[in-house]
């Protein structure tokens, strides 16, 4: 594949809580966020997965599953024709390793999950109905008002913070956001710095909006739930700590700064970044010792290449001497990838092409071996530097 083009910078009128907590760690990621053609970058499966989860979780808070089996059964429905929707539109890249939605790894671990906590959801607002989201009854009341609001968007008083709220319900004071994923391992509270950081920023959000609320909950795909409480003033310093990081950014970009310029590389920053494939300063610093957190990635030039045919398909394993990247440098062997995953681009990697591996797999655990492979599940990507585009 060819490296998409670093995004053109701008200022921002307002700001959310993703583009504040990637900020915090590194601008260029922000900027991404922001400004990048997410079309051009293969998203992970976990997140088509986790725009599914959303979608079915949303319609049982709107009270669109009926009662019982038949509720049950509208939420597959649901799931289902999102994962289509979904997977019509992801990077070809991702049609290419996987033929259908349903092939995405854990799909009906996630599908069952998602299920589960829509019917749960479905039936804890009152009142509800067997219709769909569009023959929805009116909400609960509360104080001359919606007490429930789904998926409801607020910006604050001075109009520089925003953000989309995936549950409010002021009738219990509580603010819900659901994630797809597992609390991290090494979190012992349950809650990691950004999530704590989002929850105050919709606190915020909230009670410039009239609401009096200081519960903040986290509910995750697997029905696990962490809830805290926050206060008026630590909402209101999170906010001003999300404007100073706006009126930062923006000063930098009015002073021409670049997108590589804005990077701030580390392994902490750079692990699970998606900009790894086109950010020229992490390749420039990235280090062995960063594999742990940043996982497999190297760049370097083919020096020699051998094609196999199995089930039909053309495998091709590529020798690299890496020059740079978080991996061991000097002679690298990637094996068996798929001629389809190769194809995607302007031209296909051959001998004395420079290439970057992102994401690869590791045959064994063991560091010092030199011998890779491609991981669907990993998200691996291969990307053409004989036609890289120009920085920014």
């Amino acid at each position: 594949m060819d490296l998409p083009t670093p995004p053109t910078l701008a200022k921002i009128d307002k700001i959310s809580p993703s583009f504040y907590n990637a900020g915090l760690l590194c601008k260029a990621k922000a900027a991404w966020q922001k400004f990048g053609v997410r079309q051009s970058m293969p998203a992970s499966t976990g997140s088509i997965l986790g725009s599914c989860l959303h979608a079915v979780v949303e319609r049982g808070n709107r009270g669109g599953l009926s009662p019982g089996r038949e509720g049950i059964e509208q939420a597959k429905i649901a799931f289902d024709a999102e994962a289509k929707l979904r997977f019509s539109e992801a990077h070809p890249l991702i049609r290419a390793k996987f033929a259908s939605p349903e092939k995405i790894p854990f799909y009906f671990q996630r599908r069952a999950r998602a299920v589960v906590l829509a019917v749960q959801v479905s039936t804890e607002g009152e009142p509800r109905s067997p219709s769909p989201p569009q023959g929805d009854p009116a909400p609960r009341a509360f104080g001359g008002r919606s007490s429930r609001l789904v998926e409801q968007s607020f910006t604050s008083r001075d109009g520089l913070i925003t953000g989309r709220i995936d549950l409010l319900d002021s009738g219990v004071g509580k603010v819900t956001d659901y994630k797809s994923g597992h609390a991290s391992k090494n979190v012992p509270s349950g809650l990691a710095d950004t999530e704590v950081r989002q929850l105050r920023l919709y606190i915020h959000l909230a009670l410039e909006n009239g609401y009096n609320i200081t519960r903040a909950t986290i509910v995750r795909g697997d029905g696990n739930e962490c809830e805290i409480q926050i206060s008026a003033s630590q909402a209101a310093d999170e906010a001003q700590a999300a404007r100073a990081l706006m009126e930062q950014f923006n000063g930098l970009v009015s002073g021409g700064c670049s997108f590589s310029s804005l990077a701030n590389p580390s392994a902490k920053n750079c692990a699970g970044c998606p900009c790894i494939p086109f950010c020229e300063p992490f390749w420039k610093t990235a280090q062995p010792d960063w594999e742990e957190l940043c996982g497999t990635n190297a760049e370097g030039e083919i020096s020699e290449t051998k094609d196999i045919s199995l089930a039909g398909a053309t495998l091709k394993t590529l020798t690299l001497d890496c020059r740079q990247g978080s991996t061991l440098r000097g002679q690298l062997t990637i094996e068996q990838i798929p001629l389809a995953w190769l194809s995607l681009g302007s031209s296909v990697p051959a001998l004395g092409s420079a290439v970057r591996i992102v994401l690869a797999a590791r045959s064994t655990s063991a560091p010092q071996i030199r011998v890779l492979q491609v991981d669907r599940i990993k998200s691996t990507t291969i990307w053409n530097l004989s036609i890289a585009p120009p920085q920014q």
